[in-house]
């Protein structure tokens, strides 16, 4: 879907240069190795050595580096953005490090040695890593070991000739980043644990990523696919865009991961949220006309809006070999960053930025469709514990849109309130969630959503009214 060429804001052309990896798991295998990839994070390295591989040979200063993925692919997309912000892009002629870097940088991203990069105060420390990685090495051997020794054995044994350029993402765009440390966690995996090396503890954003999108499946309940959820410390609240959106569907639904064609006459909650995910990034990047209209095309039947789904991936097999037989409901509104240096802060102090797409209560809505998410319903894990029903409250009558709530628990958990994301139409831009919407789901769109469409109008009167003079 995405243009070979772009334009910059004075109207220039330019290139839109695209790299693409297909998914762990999927390619010319035997049923065997992909259920092994499937439950592993095997596959991911080479995934992120590539990918790192290409933005180093391709990169010219002024760039901008956009970011995507698909549950182990948005781990990928994650760990490459935060990796290309630490320590930047090396020149061709370092490449042959990168392996040792990438190593050292994964030890001191999950806390066990390695060098903690930044931009400010390790560059002349990877200058010197032949000389003092080997003196550290040769000295705690006689020691006993210690970090040193640690760091000397990940570290290459060439010098840095070139100091890397520092970068930028521009934007991360994610469906579905899971388990708690970024990739799917079974018995398997936990007993091995085989995917510890590629873990990140920190799912913080700072302001080196500018815009950082997530859409999340609501109706998944795999205890190994909880999702990883972005949060922004307060002093970063007002300089990067996050927005993360919660959506009627499973795992595979939201990421696109369902086998099997799909009839063009029901919309896939696929199609809803790659919509979304393209009218986030609409404008900063420019999209294939033509491909646009066959990927996501038009959808008039109200009938028909949203209700191609997939039966619930979880099985006796499944619960079985991968996921340990866990099953734990999301809980949006209510997570919280997983830094281990700050696990007594408030949660409140950090943002989520989560909203609720209107497709959930659509869907609820949709004649025959059967549907109200567990994750929102009446559950009582204990007797004694009780998890209120959500509520949605509709503010249709002033036009101030609409909240999903949740009140507060007898065992003190706060009441949570998570705003209704709204489908805007913007001059000269694709609207694609916007052309999905058959008219008489419009209608109940825009009268919800009245009193924010009637600000965006004003704002954009107000700016032609300034360009005009």
């Amino acid at each position: 879907m995405i243009a070979s060429e772009g334009k910059t804001q004075d109207g220039f052309p330019i290139a839109q240069v695209v790299y693409y990896q297909s998914g762990v798991g999927t390619g010319a295998m035997n049923k065997l190795d992909k259920i092994y990839q499937g439950i592993t994070g095997v596959g991911v390295k080479n995934h992120l050595l590539s990918a790192y591989h290409f933005i180093c040979t391709n990169y010219t200063p002024g760039d901008e580096i956009f970011l995507f993925g698909y549950s182990r692919g948005a781990y990928t997309a994650r760990a490459l953005g935060r990796f290309l912000t630490t320590l930047g892009v090396l020149k061709p002629e370092d490449l042959e490090l990168f392996p040792g870097l990438f190593r050292c940088w994964l030890a001191s991203s999950r806390g066990s040695g390695g060098v903690e990069f930044s931009n400010q105060s390790r560059w002349e420390e990877l200058r010197g890593w032949t000389d003092c990685g080997k003196e550290e090495e040769d000295g705690d051997r006689k020691k006993g070991g210690g970090r040193g020794a640690e760091m000397g054995r990940m570290m290459p044994r060439t010098r840095v000739k070139t100091k890397p350029t520092p970068v930028k993402i521009c934007v991360e765009g994610v469906w579905e980043t899971v388990g708690s440390l970024g990739l799917p966690e079974s018995w398997f995996t936990r007993c091995t644990g085989f995917n510890k090396m590629y873990q990140f503890y920190n799912t913080a954003l700072d302001d080196k990523v500018h815009h950082a999108f997530q859409a999340l499946a609501l109706d998944e309940h795999r205890g190994a696919f909880n999702p990883a959820i972005w949060y922004l410390e307060p002093k970063f609240k007002d300089k990067v865009k996050l927005k993360q959106c919660w959506f009627p569907g499973f795992h595979g639904e939201v990421g696109g991961g369902v086998a099997g064609p799909l009839s063009r006459d029901h919309l896939a909650i696929e199609d809803i949220t790659l919509a979304w995910m393209c009218d986030q990034v609409d404008g900063l990047l420019t999209f294939d006309e033509e491909a646009s209209r066959n990927i996501l095309g038009e959808i008039k039947e109200y009938v028909k809006w949203g209700v191609a789904r997939e039966n619930d991936p979880t099985g006796f097999l499944y619960n079985l070999s991968v996921a340990g037989g866990s099953l734990l409901l999301r809980t949006p509104g209510s997570y919280h960053k997983r830094l281990r240096s700050h696990k007594f802060s408030r949660p409140e102090e950090y943002t989520t930025n989560e909203t609720m797409h209107p497709s959930i209560k659509l869907l609820i809505d949709q004649p025959g469709a059967g549907y109200f998410p567990a994750a929102l319903d009446s559950r009582t894990a204990l007797k004694m514990v009780t998890v209120p029903r959500w509520k949605f409250i509709d503010k249709s009558e002033s036009g101030q849109g609409a909240v999903w709530t949740r009140p507060c628990t007898k065992s003190g958990k706060a009441a949570i309130e998570v705003k209704e994301h709204v489908i805007k139409e913007r001059p000269n831009k694709n609207n694609f969630e916007a052309r999905l919407l058959p008219v008489a789901v419009q209608d109940i769109l825009y009268r919800r959503n009245l009193e924010e469409f009637d600000r965006m109008y004003q704002s954009q009167s107000s700016f032609e009214c300034e360009e005009s003079i």
